[in-house]
């Protein structure tokens, strides 16, 4: 029996067997009708491999053109706009204006006059005559997904929310922004919950409605777009490292690089990238306590310097920042199965909870978010002054650990630098 792409038989009959494209998903649903195309092709009983693949070739040229009128709606007011955007483009480069002209035969008598309209496209052409007698103040009617993100993006000049708007356009497509946008962000944030974490997309979601509701405001434009219904998963319990398993994690044989990393991952609450980008040439010191500078992060707060007393150097990662977490991950799961490198940040939290450390130095120490902290001064990120407190607090809290002091020490840093 005869195979092809897109031919399938059932009872001895052939039938072409192929799916809509995902972009017509939203349109066929509101049609009721499924996604899958099937239809038996036309030939006639026993008929040769040659005339079943004329068929199908016939089948798949029906098929296409069928999918070309579902289009059609949505790419007729694309291409309006691109015309639109066309003879903006042509007329701003030639120095005329919108409403320059009084009447039709006075723009008829520009374009007339000019070599470069020669050249124009005839519909675009005609859209630049209309707009030279059209009133200044006028805009097109139709607003796109791409016009509310360009919108958006020359008043907020953050590359986080340019990356999430972009991803946003590259899954939903390029669309008319109307009624039909609230179904869009429904679908668009059901796919998403199938694949991340529904906290995340709540976030994106902010931005991408923020982009949306503020170029409608700005057309004032009569669309109201709704948020869409988010489940957020239960609160799970975040794994920390118990007392025994720290000291089992930093009696293992490992590496200087990883227990400097360690060191800084329990005391710091740092993570991987943080950790990583520690420059060994910049640490200093205060009063003799070595003070590592962390100057990047996800946010400005990340941006600290920490109090490392149980060190005299730090020693840099000499793998990738993969390899690093990979190393680290592996050494904490011998430990605890469930944890990573993260969960050393959680135990930062729950040791200094159980020791009463004051929110300020904890978030200092973090570098998380703090009133406190921030709306005084400058912070306190590289001031020797401010970071003198925290090392006694540091010694308060891990000592037990990490001192070399300590008769019943597990780990003698200072013995090995």
């Amino acid at each position: 029996m005869l195979k092809a792409k897109h031919l399938n038989w059932r009872k001895g009959i052939p039938y072409i067997h192929c799916r809509y494209p995902s972009s017509l998903s939203e349109t066929l649903t509101e049609m009721g009708r499924s996604t899958l195309y099937r239809k038996a092709l036309d030939v006639g009983d026993n008929p040769s491999d040659a005339e079943v693949l004329a068929a199908l070739e016939k089948a798949r040229e029906t098929f296409q053109s069928l999918c070309d009128g579902l289009h059609s709606s949505n790419r007729r007011h694309l291409t309006e706009m691109q015309r639109h955007r066309a003879a903006q483009a042509f007329m701003a480069d030639v120095n005329l204006r919108q409403g320059d002209a009084k009447t039709e035969w006075a723009a008829y008598q520009i374009m007339a006059k000019s070599d470069a309209a020669a050249g124009l496209d005839t519909e675009i052409a005609e859209r630049v005559e209309a707009l030279l007698v059209a009133d200044p103040d006028d805009e097109p009617d139709a607003l796109l997904i791409s016009d509310a993100i360009a919108i958006y993006k020359q008043q907020q000049a953050d590359l986080k929310y340019h990356r999430v708007l972009d991803r946003f356009l590259q899954q939903s497509g390029d669309r008319l922004l109307d009624g039909s946008i609230n179904r869009r962000l429904h679908n668009w944030t059901q796919d998403q919950l199938k694949e991340r974490n529904p906290a995340t997309i709540t976030k994106d979601l902010a931005i991408i409605l923020s982009c949306l509701r503020g170029a409608v405001k700005a057309r004032g434009l009569s669309i109201m777009v709704h948020k869409p219904a988010i489940k957020l998963n239960e609160a799970k319990q975040r794994v920390i490292l118990t007392n025994q398993q720290l000291e089992e994690l930093f009696a293992q044989d490992m590496p200087e690089y990883l227990r400097c990393a360690f060191i800084a991952a329990l005391t710091l609450g740092a993570i991987n990238s943080e950790i990583y980008r520690i420059d060994p040439s910049k640490v200093g010191t205060v009063d003799g306590c070595m003070v590592v500078r962390i100057n990047q992060g996800k946010t400005k707060h990340r941006r600290r310097s920490g109090p490392l007393p149980w060190l005299v150097r730090w020693e840099a990662a000499p793998v990738s920042e993969g390899r690093l977490r990979e190393n680290m991950t592996q050494m904490i799961r011998k430990v605890n199965p469930e944890a990573s490198p993260y969960s050393l940040r959680h135990t930062f939290a729950h040791r200094h909870a159980v020791s009463h450390t004051p929110d300020v130095a904890q978030a200092q120490l973090a570098g998380w978010s703090s009133r406190a902290r921030h709306s005084y001064g400058l912070g306190g990120v590289h001031y020797d002054e401010l970071l003198r407190p925290l090392i006694p607090i540091q010694h308060s809290v891990w000592d037990w650990l990490l001192s070399p002091d300590h008769a019943d020490n597990v780990v003698n840093l200072r013995g090995k630098a």
